[in-house]
């Protein structure tokens, strides 16, 4: 059994070195017999299939006699190179009968000289750029794709606008030049897309240096109002998530004097729960940016970041971001500052060590220097709880009494004029729910200042 599996296995490798070997004619017949055998020798499904899609079409006489002497001569070429049916071969035909089949006339013609350029600069031995542009070149005139992923890995597709191949002599590389495209993402499911955009795609480094292009916040819900446009960007083919250092963001419900200058992110999720709608991502370079359309009486002062469909208000520790809310008679209520505001239109407004102020209508105040925040829009309610670690956990102080309240939360129904000290703050364990105050005889300046992490 053992020699006749070695007998046959060194008549398959002779079929192959054979096939390989013997030059391939120039009459066109006699090629494509000669390509079918060199092609199924393997014996694979796929790459019969291949071969005859190209038969079928050599019969049609879809490919003319100059364009037949073109696929001969660079069938010769790769044999120069002692290259493999699979999957030099396979890649090479299948691009050719994609290419034929492409209502545009010309695209044979100008991918085909990109090939013969590629294999004029090959070296023997050296066929890696051959490689990557022939698997490259059967994607592309397949399905416009400029990589194509497998399983849950990301595929980069271009549809519409105008392309064409460039050769650069020093790299011995062919390049692909497009513009007005669009550019899509695809993962499974999901898809991103980058409009009406231009680049340069290089099939060897699965590099894209885009320039220009749209991106729309559509797929989250928005409206189509709201959108970024790009100045460069780069693509890495081989993942779904490009950026760009400076983008235009387009939003008039927030901001509608014009547009403002930031960068974007962009990823192609796998949708789950947790994760959809969170992209694009688009972070200003501004950091006092006015914003008046968050609810009625609602102002805010600070950076502006559009994560997917979500609004974020931010700033930093030296530079932080600030809310004001006013009452139904234009009276200033509440004036917080925080790095991170969670905003969401005509709901609701959230946030974490907050320097806070609760401003009554005799002008006093209730002051916490770290305190979480919660407003609530529709009901004209503002919450603000203690933590539970560091500056979070000081009491409260009140202005009008000039003591510490030591309560966990307090609740002001602005528009009602209602003020509830010590109300319970929903699922804390292991904090007192008990209210104390610490009256004025104890208060000292010095203390508050501290607490307030004021110099």
């Amino acid at each position: 059994m053992k020699h006749l599996i070695t007998a046959f296995f060194l008549f398959l490798c002779s079929v192959l070195v054979t096939a390989q070997t013997t030059k391939f004619s120039t009459n066109s017949g006699d090629f494509v017999n000669q390509l079918d055998e060199f092609m199924n020798a393997s014996k694979r499904p796929d790459m019969a299939e291949s071969f005859s899609v190209f038969k079928k079409q050599f019969k049609a006489v879809t490919l003319t006699e100059p364009e037949m002497q073109r696929v001969i001569a660079v069938g010769t070429r790769m044999q120069e190179l002692k290259l493999s049916a699979f999957p030099y071969f396979k890649n090479y035909i299948n691009a050719v009968t994609s290419a034929q089949i492409n209502p545009d006339t010309t695209t044979f013609d100008r991918w085909q000289t990109a090939v013969e350029k590629t294999l004029t600069a090959a070296v023997q031995g050296r066929v890696k750029p051959v490689s990557q542009f022939l698997e490259f070149s059967a994607d592309f005139m397949g399905e416009g794709a400029l990589k194509t992923g497998e399983g849950g890995s990301v595929s980069w597709k271009i549809k519409g606008g105008k392309w064409r191949f460039d050769f650069v002599d020093s790299s011995g590389q062919a390049i692909l030049i497009c513009e007005n495209v669009d550019l899509y993402g695809l993962r499974k499911k999901d898809s991103i897309g980058v409009y009406n955009t231009s680049g340069t795609y290089y099939p060897f480094t699965n590099r894209w240096d885009g320039r220009q292009g749209k991106v729309t916040w559509q797929g989250v819900g928005l409206d189509s109002s709201v959108y970024a446009t790009l100045s460069t960007y780069v693509v890495d083919a081989n993942k779904p998530l490009f950026k760009s250092d400076t983008a235009i963001l387009y939003y008039p419900l927030y901001f509608p004097k014009g547009p403002v200058k930031g960068s974007l992110q962009h990823y192609v999720q796998v949708s789950s729960k947790d994760s959809t709608g969170t992209y694009p991502r688009f972070e200003s370079f501004e950091k006092s940016l006015s914003i008046n359309k968050i609810g009625e009486g609602i102002e805010y002062e600070g950076g502006f970041k559009l994560w997917g469909n979500s609004i974020y208000g931010y700033g930093t520790l030296a530079n932080p971001a600030r809310l004001t809310v006013f009452d139904k008679k234009r009276i200033k209520v509440f004036e917080g500052d925080a790095e991170l505001f969670i905003i969401k239109r005509e709901t609701s407004v959230v946030a974490e060590d907050v320097d806070a102020k609760l401003k009554m209508e005799d002008g006093s105040e209730i002051i916490h220097p770290g305190a979480t925040l919660r407003l609530d829009i529709k009901k004209a309610n503002i919450v603000l709880e203690r933590g539970l670690k560091g500056s979070q956990r000081n009491p409260f102080y009140s202005s009008f009494y000039n003591m510490n309240l030591d309560a966990e939360r307090v609740a002001y129904h602005f528009n009602a004029d209602s003020l509830e000290i010590g109300a319970q703050v929903p699922g804390r364990k292991g904090v007192p729910q008990s209210v104390s105050f610490e009256s004025n005889n104890l208060y000292e300046p010095a203390t508050m200042i501290k607490l307030q992490n004021k110099h």
